[in-house]
């Protein structure tokens, strides 16, 4: 669909609301107000390690289809792209690092929303239109202890445009770049009375730079915030989603040195893929009860209808998943005394119906089922935290929360065959907590230490991936649980021209989760003890009005502590190798850094060039260095003029257009590379109009 098409039917790229968050990160740290902390506290009094990305920080996006673009510069994160589309891993401080696809161990809200199941999985970020997204927080650290399982190691917490100011506006966008790459958007909003509204529709597709790696997808997305006096507000959300992306797999270290675009030998012949349809709807808001109470709340639904095409089979499943939330807050203020007081509980359940059957070629499905079964899944959290500011200097806060995780598999496969019966429940239970102190010695240094446990249930992927039958829960699987300690420093110096921040800390977990493949098919089990130290470091500097240069580093320590060798398993018995106490874990580099400059020129025009670097990476827990990929840079660059009604760019990814490994993994028959893209180019224009203006 042309964007002439798509303007027809529903208009884009709104000229968005006044956005106060688009503030110079230089500003003071009273300013920013952490809303992923659930208590609401400026930043100078929140205990633990904190990013936050506003509108500026996020124009330097040539494809605005990718977590990778958006969140690169945020230290101990990383997001790797292996299909060159929207299907990528995300991880904060090596939680869930060896989840194939999707997010674990780090909450996601999209405007108050969830986006995680009961069991914490975000399965994709198809919903997410990031060139629409104003805001983003990432609260860095163990967070349990205030959403649950789905945040041992951090919460991605993200904000998208308002409708207004005017009345009515309308606008569209186009993308288009290499490898047959297309982005529409068409966006219409505005504001009437104490209410704005804002409706989206975009559409992308792409070859990819693998054969077999074409992906398309479509969004629509609608947004309102609405005031009822002074006490009230509301923000409805409704989301449809569908999104198509062919899967090419990982390539062995012949296959890669040869030539890194061919899809792995049975992708195409399988013709291996991933189909998703969704369908989200959602409220969220506040209520305020008196100047110093308020309760929050959020209730949503979500239907998915989700087919996987792999070698040995075409997967599908329908999932249903309501949920909510509702927490109590009061505030007492003293002279010398500030206290946030708060309760609340999540609920959260998913039904789970699902079938398989065997792939007889080119993803066409045998007759008979090799697998029927039904998962339903509930999560229920219940928290209380407790800020309290002794006077400016001083601010302890701590937490507290008891969460259950229940899944129940019902097999109905023994409804119409002899085969047993594997119907069983896997339920978990823990309580988890949280003690944090800041300390503001001076406005240029603000001193931050915490103490949190993390909490990770095996997810509903995990469970149902059973090695002893097609059929059943992997019984073996266990949560793991961590501890976490951190200490940091965060302030703004030279007349708050530069800020910074630094985080160093140490986090240990019981019965980490590692994946092995066998027969082509992905496998969990958990690794007994691993300890990560880390370092993350971000400082933002404007030196001079026109230039903003932002870098970030982060160093990952993290290895395997078990006392006994882990024999990793391989298709070829004569390759024999394990884990090691002391291994690195794998897809984890040990340094990784960013650099970006933006320069604001005369008349509109706009450069920012961008550098992301990243050591080696070890494809197993074995560690063997022949088979491991080296460290590479990529460089990016973006040109931009903004018009008066609209912006025209020009961006470049790989702009040495080097070879690069974009996702590592464990791989029973060494198929462990999956190569990223070379040098890409991509154009967008947009344009954006104010209807009351063009009535008059």
């Amino acid at each position: 669909m042309t964007l002439l098409a798509l303007l027809l039917l529903l208009p884009a790229r709104i000229h968005a609301a006044p956005d106060s968050a688009a503030a110079p990160a230089q500003a003071e740290l009273q300013e920013i107000v952490i809303t992923a902390s659930r208590l609401d506290l400026p930043i100078s009094k929140t205990p633990f390690a904190v990013s936050v990305l506003d509108t500026k920080d996020l124009q330097g996006m040539s494809k605005t289809i990718g977590a990778d673009e958006a969140l690169r510069s945020v230290p101990g994160l990383r997001v790797e792209n292996a299909t060159d589309g929207e299907r990528v891993h995300m991880y904060i401080r090596g939680c869930g690092v060896l989840t194939e696809t999707g997010v674990r161990g780090t909450r996601v809200l999209l405007d108050g929303i969830p986006l995680n199941d009961p069991s914490g999985f975000v399965p994709d970020l198809y919903d997410i239109n990031w060139s629409t997204v104003r805001r983003i927080e990432v609260l860095r650290g163990a967070a349990a202890s205030l959403y649950g399982a789905s945040a041992s190691c951090g919460v991605v917490n993200l904000e998208t445009q308002r409708g207004g100011p005017s009345a009515a506006a309308v606008g569209g966008s186009e993308y288009v770049g290499t490898h047959g790459f297309h982005k529409a958007v068409g966006q219409f909003g505005g504001a009437a009375g104490p209410a704005d509204y804002r409706v989206e529709l975009s559409q992308t597709r792409g070859d990819g730079y693998r054969v077999h790696q074409n992906f398309f997808g479509s969004n629509l997305y609608t947004k309102g915030d609405i005031k009822l006096g002074d006490n009230v507000r509301l923000t409805p959300v409704f989301a449809w989603t569908r999104y198509f992306n062919q899967n090419p797999e990982g390539l062995n270290l012949t296959q890669l040195g040869q030539d890194p675009s061919q899809p792995n030998a049975d992708a195409v012949p399988k013709n291996e893929y991933w189909r998703t349809e969704r369908v989200t709807g959602g409220l969220s808001g506040q209520i305020g009860l008196t100047p110093s109470q308020h309760v929050a709340f959020s209730a949503y639904a979500r239907g998915t209808d989700f087919t996987e095409s792999v070698p040995g089979s075409v997967a599908h499943s329908k999932m249903s998943s309501p949920g909510g939330s509702v927490q109590y807050t009061h505030v007492y203020e003293g002279n010398e005394f500030k206290n946030h007081a708060s309760a609340g509980s999540d609920f959260e359940w998913q039904t789970v119906g699902s079938y398989k059957r065997a792939n007889l070629g080119g993803a066409i499905e045998d007759s008979n089922d090799i697998a029927r079964q039904s998962i339903h899944q509930e999560q229920a959290g219940f928290f209380a935290a407790d800020s309290i500011e002794l006077g400016e200097k001083v601010a302890l806060m701590a937490n507290i929360r008891y969460d259950m995780v229940g899944n129940r598999l019902y097999d109905d496969f023994d409804s119409y065959s002899s085969t047993a019966d594997l119907s069983g429940q896997k339920n978990f239970h823990k309580t988890t907590g949280r003690f944090g102190v800041t300390y503001s010695l001076m406005p240029e240094a603000n001193i931050y230490a915490n103490w949190g446990m993390g909490f990770l249930p095996p997810s509903t992927d995990q469970l149902v991936n059973n090695p002893a039958n097609e059929r059943g829960f992997n019984q073996s699987l266990s949560p793991s649980g961590s501890q976490n300690e951190e200490i940091g420093v965060r302030g703004v110096l030279a007349h708050q021209r530069f800020s910074y921040d630094a985080a160093f800390y140490h986090l240990s977990t019981k019965n980490d989760f590692s994946r092995y493949r066998s027969n082509n098919i992905t496998y969990w089990t958990n690794t007994g003890l691993t300890d990560k130290y880390g370092v993350e470091l971000h400082a933002k500097a404007n030196p001079v009005t026109p230039v903003t240069i932002q870098a970030s580093y982060t160093y990952s320590d993290f290895r395997y502590e078990n006392k006994n060798p882990i024999q990793i398993v391989m298709d070829n018995p004569a390759d024999v190798r394990s884990i090691y106490k002391g291994s690195r874990i794998p897809n984890v580099p040990v340094h990784q850094g960013g650099l970006d400059v933006r320069y604001d020129m005369p008349r509109g025009f706009s450069l920012d060039f961008g550098a992301d670097a990243f050591s080696r990476v070890y494809i197993d827990g074995a560690n063997i260095l022949p088979e491991s990929v080296p460290g590479y840079p990529l460089l990016r660059a973006k040109l931009a003029c903004r018009l008066s009604n609209g912006e025209l760019s020009l961006g470049v990814q790989n702009l040495l257009d080097r070879k690069w490994v974009a996702f590592t993994e464990p791989d029973a028959g060494g198929n462990s590379y999956q190569p990223g893209p070379g040098r890409e180019i991509f154009f967008n224009v947009a344009i954006k109009w104010d209807v009351a203006r063009l009535e008059q």
